[in-house]
């Protein structure tokens, strides 16, 4: 849970001391909120300034932005203590240095680790993996974002499943994370997911050999297949013709060698080949080159709106540094092979070139033998033609290898499409909690009017034995009434968030005991709020294991007397649970200073 935000400098108006149970972060306005805007005085930022320390690549971009200036010039740091596992645990960042994490564990000395470093910790203390729940890599900073949502990012969430910052993710990847998250084996998914993208991998590759075969020769894989036994019959009757001549002892020795070195030359280029499309492979799977203009995307939206122009970088951005993170993994996974293929490659274009170098003297011997121009020239003709016919039959052979592998490769697929419907169905008993204790949220925590709004309410996760091989068999599907309409639709955000959340409570995941909401309630009902978080208090007084912080504007918990009859009242003195109050002016303010 988290203990303390604070800085060594003198950054925060105050420090903020976290409690188990319900926390409020609450804005207070005075005069015309309208006129002078609700944002600026630091709710969101006492946010970002816990996810910053939990080394969000989100959150450093937000701090990098001009207006935050001061912060690395007056050379600010930022502190975070918080226990994980029973281990007490403080993070504390310099502004000025955006390489670093320095973090201090227990009764240890501190010490200061790059950001893939405390990232690879963080993640090992947050979310350690099982035999049936596992993550792909190193992807803290991937389940992270469920349990910190700052305004921003939230106002762009319209699926429950989708919670990650960025869009680097498919479908297939938020239904893995979320399954992790609600302790559901997700480890056949991960799996399948695998399979899947060695799968595909195989078909490039096979594609590929047939555009680079279908290149050399002009014609189709089909036509090839049939004219290459004609080939054959061509190459086997001049060399058979060749044999028929009444040729010199010494110049059939010579070109018994030129026959020889031409069969180890065709071989040794057949393997230069080979490695160059592994390599191209590789080289395009690890490569982190940006397939998105990023600057040119942001400026034509900058000639439409600043603001919009600057969003839509952000995004980019966020993307790119996903796909980058994946490739990083993937470069280290496969640097290893591609440093030994350009080994060989390089080994054989070595050997090749020894190899041309003697058939080129040997040529230069038959010619001196005595040979005629017409018998060098069939010769040649000969050597030419074997060597085209070799390349093409080699090109059609590694076709048909590829089909035989792509047809084993696509029944593992169907095998783990099955391993993973089956873990899913296996787990029916658990779904069926989580399924109410959905329901109980809904029907405790989430104002609907109607009991036929109550009833179409629902949270299903299932196995789908059915559909293609590109689709995930396990789907989530949260419903709430109304969706469309902006208060339904954060109210099932809310809801799927908070059923998440206290399944991991009740069943003793070692996931996060904290829940950060920022913005979540904003359009929403004051009658929910109230009863949201008598919800969520009435469980803070059962278990004690867990922390719901949520920032909030003052009128949106205000309770008149009138307000009180129709939303009702709160189980709790606001001002027990509320750890930081925040206003308008600058004095009050989270950082003392008033932003444009």
């Amino acid at each position: 849970m988290l203990k303390r935000l604070w800085s060594p400098t003198g950054l925060l108006r105050q420090s903020v001391e976290f409690h188990a149970g319900l926390n409020l972060i609450v804005g207070r306005y005075s005069g015309n909120k309208e006129e002078r805007g609700i944002n600026g005085i630091g709710k969101s930022s006492a946010v970002r300034l816990i996810d910053y320390l939990l080394v969000s690549d989100t959150a450093e971009r937000r701090f990098a932005d001009a207006k935050y200036d001061f912060l690395r010039e007056e050379k600010h740091e930022i502190c975070l203590d918080l226990e994980v596992s029973g281990v007490s645990v403080r993070l504390r960042r310099e502004f000025a240095d955006g390489q670093h994490i320095f973090m201090q564990r227990g009764h240890e000395d501190e010490y200061g680790y790059r950001k893939d470093e405390a990232k690879q910790i963080l993640g090992t203390l947050f979310f350690p993996s099982s035999e049936e729940r596992q993550l792909p890599g190193n992807r803290y900073r991937s389940l992270m974002p469920f349990f910190i949502k700052d305004d921003l990012n939230n106002l762009k969430r319209y699926d429950p499943v989708g919670f990650l910052t960025h869009g680097g993710a498919n479908k297939r990847e938020l239904t893995t994370l979320n399954l992790f998250l609600l302790g559901l084996p997700n480890q056949p998914l991960i799996v399948l997911s695998e399979k899947r993208d060695r799968l595909e991998e195989k078909r490039k590759q096979r594609e590929a050999i047939v555009q680079q075969v279908e290149k050399f020769t002009g014609k189709s894989l089909g036509e090839l297949r049939t004219d290459l036994a004609t080939r054959e019959k061509e190459v086997a009757a001049l060399e058979a013709s060749l044999k028929d001549f009444n040729l010199l002892d010494d110049f059939k020795k010579v070109s018994s060698v030129i026959a020889e070195l031409d069969i180890k030359i065709s071989t040794l280029r057949q393997q230069v080949d080979r490695a160059d499309r592994q390599v191209a492979k590789l080289r395009h799977f690890t490569s982190t080159t940006r397939e998105i203009d990023v600057e040119d995307v942001a400026e034509q939206y900058l000639l439409v709106s600043r603001a919009l122009g600057s969003a839509v970088k952000r995004q980019l951005d966020e993307v790119i540094a996903f796909r980058e993170s994946l490739a990083a993994e993937r470069l280290r996974f496969h640097g290893k092979r591609m440093r030994e293929l350009d080994e060989a490659r390089k080994g054989a274009l070595g050997e090749l070139t020894d190899l041309e170098a003697q058939r080129a003297g040997l040529l230069r011997t038959v010619e001196g033998a005595g040979a005629t121009t017409s018998l060098r020239e069939a010769f040649e003709r000969f050597a030419e033609r074997k060597v085209q016919v070799e390349r093409v039959a080699q090109g059609v052979a590694d076709v048909s290898d590829m089909d035989r592998q792509l047809t084993d490769l696509g029944f593992d697929v169907d095998t783990a499409r099955r391993d993973a419907v089956q873990a899913i169905n296996g787990v029916e008993t658990l779904i069926r909690s989580i399924r109410e204790l959905f329901v109980e949220i809904v029907e405790k925590a989430i104002s609907l009017t109607t009991d036929g709004e109550r009833e179409g309410a629902y949270l299903d996760i299932a196995a789908k034995p059915s559909g293609s091989r590109n689709q995930s068999p396990v789907s989530i599907e949260v419903h709430i009434p109304r969706a469309d309409a902006l208060g339904h639709a954060r109210l099932r955000l809310v809801a799927y968030d908070l059923t998440v959340f206290f399944h991991a409570v009740d069943m003793r995941l070692p996931l996060p005991r904290f829940l950060v909401h920022d913005g979540a309630f904003h359009g929403i009902s004051r009658r929910t709020v109230v009863r949201a978080l008598n919800y969520i208090y009435g469980r803070s007084q059962q278990d004690t294991t867990f922390q719901y912080i949520a920032t909030f504007n003052e009128d949106e918990l205000a309770v008149t007397a009138d307000e009180q009859i129709r939303d009702g009242t709160f189980d709790f003195d606001l001002n027990d649970v509320t750890v930081l109050t925040l206003g308008d002016s600058e004095s009050e303010m989270l950082f003392r200073k008033a932003f444009a």
